[in-house]
């Protein structure tokens, strides 16, 4: 069974092994060798006693973050304009690597995680890395594919393709 990315770690403690042996695919992981990631996963732990965090704390984390920058980088609060600009022209260092947003304000991850669960627990099965150029402002609209530009490419160990 395939699960696209919404196995969580209260899903987890809900389903217990009855979800054993099923894949998922995430845009985050607690593993991600990154000092922004280690502080984020220290700092987290230490505030829920031990928890590990998920992807729904990571990329809250982030928009918070994106937002407070923004904020700073604009000198203001309310100058949604300026706040806009920044977060169009900034690469920001985020728990799970350089983030940026693309045209049309679209994201994208640089790094997804196949995952499976094992014993209750989600365990890695393989990192793909996905590389785009954001200069690129011919996004595609016509289909679901929220952070493909026409220059693209998706990165698989030794294979790359375009998208």
């Amino acid at each position: 069974m395939m699960s696209p990315g919404v196995i969580t770690t209260g899903t987890l403690e809900a389903a217990g092994d009855d979800l054993n042996g099923v894949l998922t695919g995430e845009v985050y992981m607690p593993i991600i060798d990154s000092a922004a990631n280690r502080e984020f996963v220290a700092t987290f732990k230490q505030a829920y006693e031990g928890r590990q965090p998920g992807k729904l704390e990571a990329v809250s984390f982030e928009a918070v973050n994106i937002i407070a920058q923004a904020m700073e980088e604009a000198s203001s609060t309310s100058d949604y304009e300026a706040m806009v600009k920044v977060i169009e022209e900034t690469e920001f260092t985020t728990p799970r690597g350089a983030f940026m947003f693309a045209a049309q304000h679209k994201s994208s991850a640089e790094t997804y995680f196949i995952q499976v669960v094992e014993d209750g627990e989600l365990v890695l099965r393989e990192e793909v890395s996905k590389m785009f150029d954001f200069s690129d402002t011919r996004m595609s609209t016509a289909n679901n594919v929220s952070s493909a530009t026409s220059r693209g490419q998706v990165r698989h160990k030794s294979r790359t393709w375009s998208v």
